[in-house]
């Protein structure tokens, strides 16, 4: 249902605007088969719009559509807030979110977490804080799904994290480094190391 009523949801969003919502709203609900009081809800949140940005778009995404779902007393039902993001959807994100699979579509669950997969904090090696705050965010993450003792599953997921100069770093080093995250997060550290912070050293051999 969703998937057929995200198609013009923009033009919902126009209309709805410029004060002609009372004739959208009846028309997409009877068109799409869409609940009337689903499309309210949304619209009158007036902050759940999600573009694909980055993963600090989507972790603030995600945080308010369970505050808004917890507000309709909808937080434990998984298919009417899949609905709900199905809307929300714009951009990149749209076109990411219909190439998936009905299930991750139907499901918040699945959805939620195919979203954190998609959208992972970038490290471009900039400095020594942002080298930190990298480090810190992956095992944030790996906590948060309780793979926090899984170094492979740690490394598949920060395989796409490296942009630019930290990408050609990151391909320079030795492959065991590169599939070892406690390896791997010394070596960040010590390659940006953050001024008048502690002095770290590594060596692979």
């Amino acid at each position: 249902i969703a998937k057929r009523a995200s198609k013009h949801w923009e033009a919902f969003r126009v209309f709805s605007a410029h004060g002609f919502k009372w004739w959208v709203l009846p028309t997409l609900s009877f068109y799409y088969g869409l609940p009337t009081t689903l499309l309210e809800e949304e619209t009158e949140s007036g902050v759940l719009q999600f573009r694909g940005k980055d993963a600090q778009e989507c972790e603030e995404f995600i945080s308010a559509v369970m505050k808004h779902a917890h507000d309709q007393g909808k937080l434990r039902d998984d298919e009417w807030i899949a609905d709900l993001v199905a809307t929300c959807m714009t951009h990149d994100a749209l076109r990411w979110w219909s190439a998936l699979d009905e299930e991750y579509q139907a499901s918040w669950k699945k959805l939620r977490q195919a979203m954190f997969y998609r959208y992972q904090p970038k490290f471009y090696g900039k400095s020594g804080e942002e080298a930190e705050e990298f480090v810190h965010a992956v095992r944030r993450r790996a906590r948060d799904v309780g793979k926090q003792k899984d170094g492979e599953w740690i490394t598949t997921i920060v395989y796409d994290c490296f942009v630019g100069d930290a990408l050609r770093w990151y391909l320079s080093l030795d492959s065991r480094v590169r599939g070892d995250w406690e390896m791997l997060q010394v070596a960040i550290l010590v390659q940006w190391p953050r001024e008048g912070g502690f002095d770290l050293s590594l060596k692979c051999v």
